[in-house]
């Protein structure tokens, strides 16, 4: 049985998540840590039994790791996938891919040149009990014709939150905002259930702690999709708890609402339970619980050779959906999706 080796750069907040998952793998070995801060990265360490390093270099070099996991600061996301793939490593980034569309464009050209590499882009919530039931349901007709698609985030970020990281709240290290960090994974998913985007028309502000960040804290969104359906969109950080996040996908034959991990079909006036997701057994309860289900996938389409679904082209498309926001706002004009 193959088992390949990994390692996790940057042992914060979601980098744990990655270790744990690699550890319960069948056909991975977690062989290091990468951290410049020693506390972290020896704490991680110790638990796993692997080797702690203080730069990326040293895990460029150890040939026993053939997968690393990104788990960085945004700004950093596209620079080590790159030495990663040069060194002939797969990577697995977390999200987001990259800070903007010129990142993801790098990232599509050196994998051109390296066919053999996977990379592939977190984006877990794809992986939840109620996301794939939506999915299927969707792709069978089951809801008939899809008319409109919502979602809405409202989450709160405090100032300590962005004062804590010197790379959060700016846009040459983060990027962007609540789009680009909190809201991705919805936008992600109004895509990958709704189908093609043709326009989008859309709008961002700071409304809190404009003397601490640089980035948006809320948005708003209409998407209009090349089958005619519309969706909606609204996010914020500014709010003050993290309320489940809610996606809504209406169709003439009923409807369909993702919340507080369950799948509700209604219809008729009438709504019951069709799917649950898995309860949280680590992490933050909006992280979800399907890390461990698509960390695994990547090492499985890697051992057996497979196309594996959330690729950088893949997951460009909600970086896409990000920069046509911000353009529409800019403009004031709608903009029309590339998916280049």
């Amino acid at each position: 049985m193959e088992t390949l080796g990994a390692a996790i750069i940057g042992c914060g907040a979601i980098g744990p998540i990655h270790a744990e998952a690699v550890a319960n793998l069948s056909q991975g070995k977690l062989v290091a840590v990468v951290d410049p801060k020693k506390e972290r990265r020896e704490r991680l360490g110790i638990q796993y039994d692997c080797k702690a390093y203080e730069t990326y270099e040293q895990v460029l070099q150890n040939p026993e790791v053939k997968i690393i996991h990104i788990c960085t600061p945004h700004y950093l996301h596209v620079p080590m996938a790159i030495k990663g793939i040069l060194a002939g490593k797969h990577v697995l980034i977390e999200k987001p891919l990259g800070m903007n569309l010129k990142e993801v464009d790098e990232m599509k050209k050196v994998l051109l040149a390296h066919p053999q590499m996977y990379a592939g882009v977190i984006f877990q919530n794809r992986y939840n009990e109620t996301s794939q039931k939506a999915k299927q349901m969707i792709e069978h007709h089951e809801l008939g014709e899809i008319l409109g698609l919502k979602g809405i985030v409202t989450w709160y970020r405090s100032e300590s939150y962005y004062r804590e990281s010197d790379w959060r709240g700016k846009w040459t290290t983060e990027g962007g905002g609540v789009l680009i960090n909190q809201a991705i994974h919805t936008l992600d998913l109004l895509q990958w259930l709704g189908g093609k985007i043709k326009q989008i028309k859309g709008r961002v502000d700071t409304r809190s702690l404009q003397d601490v960040i640089e980035v948006e804290d809320t948005s708003e969104a209409t998407f209009y999709y090349e089958n005619k359906t519309r969706g909606i969109f609204y996010a914020t950080n500014s709010y003050t708890d993290n309320s489940s996040v809610e996606i809504e996908i209406h169709g003439t034959q009923g409807k369909l609402t993702l919340r507080e991990g369950q799948l509700i079909f209604s219809r008729d006036g009438k709504s019951h339970i069709l799917e649950q997701d898995q309860g949280v057994k680590k992490g933050k309860p909006y992280w979800g619980s399907a890390h461990q289900k698509q960390i695994e996938d990547f090492y499985q389409c890697i051992i057996n050779n497979k196309p594996y679904p959330i690729s950088v082209q893949e997951a460009g498309i909600a970086i896409e959906m990000i920069q046509g926001i911000y353009e529409s706002h800019r403009t004031g004009k709608p903009y029309t999706m590339q998916y280049v």
